[in-house]
This record gives structure tokens, C-alpha cells and sequence, in this order.
């Protein structure tokens, strides 16, 4: 099909924004100029793919610790997204995603840019939505686990209950979501509904990045949304050393354990390193710790041959060789992890992470540890556990793993966008 000038605009951690690039990349194979709209700390993530940069506010650090803390509060931390680092910057977001719109064909959006589709209604250009994870969707009939409130979902409460409980919610984040109100009205546009919730869909197609595998469409879903599986993205950035570091240690001895926190949790890692390490060592398991910058500190201390200690490696690289993964089940972090096929130990803290969690261990592939509640001893029952039943857990991964491997979400995707260009143009 002909060219067209697309707008991706994503913001969050390295697992919101690798999906992105991944279908910025393609679109541009595929002879569209792409303009990529993010926060300077990815600027030249999103040069090295090849793609134009855009700048939005707010433009906050994504490692920032004191930030961080805050966000990834397991009560609050999705409060805080929105009414501390969202809602109040709301208009000068929608003057910079509006600018970087001028002579664009096509927006494509990430669940929290909220300033999208305001820019999308006055500008009254194609618009696409995306969603990361099933939390995103709010159903009554497929209810998230809600972070602050994990034991509900075990009461089966039912579609009844759910609808009053969203309402409330609702009500709640319609008083965070004033100022957006406010600038639509200013704009002369309608009041529109909740931005955080049903407001972030495109009315034309909202594509759902995640496999069916941790949840089917619900009949309360918006009716133009379409599956596509997970998007898979990751840079090459794995030294020569490090390389070659990592085949020796796997070349020594048994499968490791792997001990990772994403790319946003490592930073404010609590004692989870520490645990993980006292856990491997009384299992007698060798393992890979992805540390951050805690890692020399750690080598400093922990100088055993059985354990390989590192700032920094490709999920993708690594997961392929663990004997068991311990993530903090990040929806970038799950969807790897999946795809290697391995057992794991979910650790989930906020936002998506206790649902994507839950949905992994109904799938049985997965026991799950709250990282609050993240202690060497409960670690080692958990993993004990994992390793008793190692052939039922190991069968259900490679089950999931082979449906991960016959989806293909950035070609779904891309497939989609360019039908729906299509569509568009044909209609003007």
C-alpha cells in the first residue's frame, strides 16, 4: 500500500516501550515514515531502531528511585501514575503529541497516554489503541486482581458484583481525571468518558498485544477489538565479555535459576537479591542474577562459583537456558518468559503484575510469591515445590510456549494497521 506518516506514542518502563519499536520498525520496512513520541531517556533507544523522534512531557526519568517508590507502591502505585506523573501535565502532552500530529495519517496509542485521543477528536484523524494486559480491559466477566485487593478474585464474586465495584472505581478516577475534562472542554470537544478506563480505546480498533493464553475476549470487551499475541522486542547490547562469561558458566553444571526484577524494579530491588541468593545457596541451585547496578556490590560478596552475577542480559538470551524463572511478572518479563517455555516463580508487587501473575498460575505454569512477602524461606518452599513437580509444570510451560510460538503479534499488527489505513482512505 502506499506510504503513510504514522504517530506511535508510548511511554513507562522498557516493557511498555519494546512493543513499540518493534511495530515502528516494521511499519517502516514496510515503506511508512514513522515518528516515535516518548521521553528523552529513550531517545536514542528509538534512533537506533531507525525510527524519528518526538519529545512528550512530562519527561521524567524512568530510573528515578524516588519515582519509582512511589509508582510501584502496591496500594497506590496506580493512583500515583495518574494523578502525580499523567493527569496534571495532561495539557502540555497534548500540545506536544499535537505538534508531532501535524501532516500525520495515522495516531497509535499506549493505555496511559492519555492525551491521544483528545488529540485524535480535534484533530479528527485515524486513531488505534493498543493494550498491554487483560487488566487494561476491566471485565466483569474476566474481573483483573486488583493489586490493593488480591483476595477477591478468590470469592468468585460474579459479573453483578463487578459492575458496581467498577462503577465505584469509576467514580473515584473521574475526580483524578478533572483536568482532562477541562482541556476537551477547551478544546470544545465533549466530556467524553474516563480516560483511564473505557476513554483510552480507539472507537475504530483497539488491539489487544497479549496471547489468549491469559484471557479470552469477553463480551464486555470493546467490540472492535482483535488479539494479535504477544510483540517481541529486545536490542542487541550483550557484550563480547559478558557473552562469553555466561557460556562458560552454563557450560559448568546444571540448569540455573534465574532471578530477575524487568527493567523498572530492579532499581528499587528491596532484599530481593539478597533472599534469592540465600535461597539458591540452601537449594544447592546455581543461578543467574540480574542485579542492576547492585551487581558488583553483590560479586563483592557473593563470590561462588555457582552463581553468575550481572547488571544486565537479554531475557531472551538467558530465560532459553534457566531450569526455573523468578520474575516480577511485568507483562514484557511474562510474555519472555512464556515464550521460553521454562516453570516460574511469580512475584508480582503492582499495577498489572498481581493479574498477569494470577493468570500464570491458573495456566500452571507458575507458583506465586507477593513480593511483599518475598522471604528466603517461603522462596524455598516455592521453588521446592516447583522442583517436586518440575515434569507437570515443565509440560504445561512447553504447551504454552507452542501456542506463544504460533502467534506472531508484530505481523498481526502490522497486518491490521494498514487494513485499517485502507479502510480509511477508501472512505475519505
Amino acid at each position: 500500500m502506499s506510504s503513510s506518516h504514522i504517530i506511535i506514542v508510548a511511554v513507562g518502563s522498557l516493557g511498555d516501550l519494546h512493543p513499540y519499536l518493534a511495530i515502528g520498525k516494521e511499519l517502516k520496512r514496510r515503506g511508512h515514515q514513522i515518528t516515535f513520541v516518548t521521553i528523552s531517556h529513550y531517545q536514542k533507544k528509538v534512533e537506533r531502531a531507525g525510527l524519528n523522534f518526538a519529545l512528550t512531557r512530562p519527561d521524567f526519568s524512568p530510573n528515578d528511585k524516588e519515582t519509582l517508590q512511589l509508582v510501584n507502591d502496591r496500594f497506590r502505585g496506580g493512583e500515583w501514575v495518574f494523578r502525580k506523573f499523567v493527569i496534571p501535565h495532561i495539557r502540555d502532552s497534548y500540545e506536544d503529541l499535537n505538534r508531532a500530529c501535524e501532516n500525520a495519517d495515522l495516531l497509535i496509542s499506549h493505555p496511559i497516554t492519555q492525551a491521544a485521543p483528545i488529540v485524535a477528536a480535534k484533530r479528527k484523524m485515524p486513531w488505534i489503541s493498543t493494550v498491554l494486559s487483560p487488566i487494561s480491559f476491566f471485565s466483569c466477566y474476566d474481573p483483573p486482581v486488583m493489586p490493593a485487593l488480591p483476595f477477591l478474585r478468590g470469592w468468585h464474586l460474579g459479573p453483578k458484583f463487578y459492575h458496581h465495584f467498577f462503577n465505584l472505581i469509576r467514580s473515584i478516577m473521574n475526580r483524578w481525571c478533572e483536568p482532562v475534562y477541562q482541556l476537551r472542554e477547551s478544546l470544545g470537544l465533549e466530556r467524553g468518558r474516563n480516560p483511564i478506563l473505557e476513554g483510552q480505546h480507539s472507537p475504530d480498533l483497539v488491539l489487544a498485544w497479549y496471547s489468549s493464553l491469559l484471557g479470552e475476549p469477553q463480551i464486555d470487551w470493546p467490540k472492535q477489538t482483535v488479539m494479535t499475541g504477544f510483540i517481541f522486542y529486545e536490542e542487541e547490547n550483550q557484550s563480547m565479555t559478558q557473552q562469553k562469561e555466561l557460556e562458560t558458566f552454563l557450560a559448568q553444571g546444571e540448569a540455573p535459576i534465574v532471578f530477575t526484577l524487568g527493567s523498572s524494579r530492579v532499581h528499587t530491588p528491596g532484599i530481593f537479591f539478597e533472599e534469592s541468593l540465600v535461597a539458591a545457596q540452601q537449594l544447592g541451585l546455581r543461578a543467574i542474577i540480574l542485579a542492576g547496578e547492585q551487581a558488583n556490590a553483590l560479586r563483592a560478596t557473593w563470590h561462588f562459583s555457582s552463581f553468575y552475577i550481572t547488571d544486565y542480559l537479554p531475557h531472551s538470551k538467558i530465560f532459553p537456558h534457566a531450569k526455573i524463572i523468578v520474575h516480577q511478572c511485568g507483562i514484557g518479563t511474562t510474555a519472555q518468559a512464556l515464550l521460553a517455555g521454562k516453570p516460574m516463580l511469580a512475584v508480582p508487587q503492582a499495577h498489572d503484575q498481581p493479574d498477569n501473575a494470577y493468570r500464570l498460575e491458573k495456566l500452571g505454569v507458575a507458583k506465586v510469591l507477593p513480593h511483599h512477602q518475598y522471604r528466603r524461606k517461603k522462596v524455598i518452599k516455592k521453588l521446592e515445590c516447583l522442583i517436586k513437580h518440575y515434569l507437570s509444570f515443565l509440560k504445561q510451560s512447553t504447551a504454552a510456549q507452542k501456542q506463544i510460538l504460533s502467534e506472531n503479534g508484530t505481523q498481526t499488527t502490522c497486518d491490521q494497521v494498514e487494513a485499517y489505513l485502507r479502510r480509511k482512505k477508501q472512505n475519505i
